[in-house]
């Protein structure tokens, strides 16, 4: 279907080969979509005919196992452009067809300047519209590397205490995480303790965990090239009546878009279930993001669930759900689940974590 598909593009486009460029990770995602490819260099050209990898010596072993339906070509790391212009010509391709969302402009460029005559055209999102919607195998994965960030979060809930550190907390769950067989994390773990929950973003310190703070922890791990992505928010100690108005608030969103989550309703309809929720509750101007975003090869891909997606979430499309409030000099709260979207519902991929308060004494 891949194929079939990238085929049906080269026919729309009037060009002879779509050629994918991966260069240290910049198009990771999608060579390994397409062919199965893992590796952190490699080109791909589909023909209307046949399909290569081009791979240079570090590779070839794992080229030969993990896209078996690519014919391999081998070619000189650092003169790949070079081969390129010896390739090109046999196979009788003058026009390739590119992403410009995924291939940089210097790669462009060093493409014509190597190859004598080539047609470039440009496409942009072209295999969004077929990673959008996953296949029961991905589903599989994506299930799979949730179930280790699930698992990882209850252990460390059991470890956590007043004193330890937010980069002690952030260590120790990616620690989990890969312990548990992930193959690396989906980003940096975010820990941010009391005042700093007014963070979306935040980056840990070696600020302490004290009674009286929420704790939001935000993380996630990719296994077997699928991400997981989640967040919760925890209490040290007892905490302030507004704190726990708060949570209550964000969780009260984030269940509500949970209810709504399924085929039919849009990305900007789904944010604003959530946002309503808090706006109702006069929160709204401390919800500062959207609500959610895709998942799967990438831990932040398509489709979004925000102010401005008018689009219809599709069947099988993964998104998360994460309404969050964030106050200067008080705190804040984010509860996050990624949810594959069904005809009448949704499968969570993180309800293995409570969303009831967890309290550490």
């Amino acid at each position: 279907m891949k194929l079939e598909f990238i085929r049906k593009k080269l026919d729309e486009h009037q060009a002879d080969a779509y050629i994918l460029i991966n260069h240290e990770y910049s198009a990771q995602p999608d060579s390994r979509y397409l062919a199965g490819f893992s590796g952190s260099e490699s080109i791909i050209l589909v023909t209307k005919s046949n399909q290569y990898l081009l791979v240079d010596g570090r590779y070839t072993i794992r080229g030969a196992q993990e896209s078996p339906n690519y014919e391999m070509m081998v070619v000189n790391r650092g003169k790949v452009y070079d081969d390129l212009a010896t390739i090109l010509p046999k196979l009788a391709i003058n026009t390739v067809l590119i992403d410009a969302d995924i291939t940089s402009y210097s790669s462009v460029l060093a493409l014509k300047n190597s190859v004598s005559g080539l047609n470039v055209k440009t496409v942009n999102h072209l295999l969004i519209d077929i990673r959008i919607s996953k296949t029961d195998d991905e589903i599989e994965k994506l299930k799979q590397a949730g179930s280790i960030a699930c698992q990882a979060f209850n252990q460390l809930v059991s470890e956590i205490k007043p004193g330890v550190t937010e980069k002690w907390v952030a260590g120790r769950l990616e620690f989990l995480m890969k312990d548990m067989g992930a193959d690396k994390y989906s980003f940096d773990t975010i820990v941010a303790s009391g005042t700093n929950g007014a963070f979306p973003h935040y980056v840990p310190s070696t600020k302490e965990l004290r009674n009286g703070e929420l704790v939001t922890i935000d993380w996630g791990c990719y296994l077997n090239g699928y991400a997981s992505d989640m967040t919760r928010t925890i209490a040290i100690g007892q905490i302030s009546d507004k704190l726990r108005d708060i949570y209550e608030t964000v969780k009260g969103s984030q269940q509500a878009g949970l209810d709504h989550a399924k085929h039919g309703i849009s990305g900007i309809n789904l944010d604003k279930v959530c946002r309503n929720y808090i706006t109702e509750r006069n929160y709204g101007e401390y919800f500062v993001h959207g609500t959610g975003h895709g998942l799967g090869l990438d831990v932040h891909e398509y489709p979004m669930v925000n102010t401005t997606n008018n689009e219809v979430l599709p069947l099988n499309s993964v998104v998360s759900i994460e309404p969050g409030i964030y106050i200067q000099d008080v705190g804040g709260v984010r509860i996050e689940d990624c949810v594959v979207i069904q005809e009448n519902g949704h499968i969570n991929l993180n309800d293995q974590v409570t969303k009831e308060l967890i309290t550490i004494s």
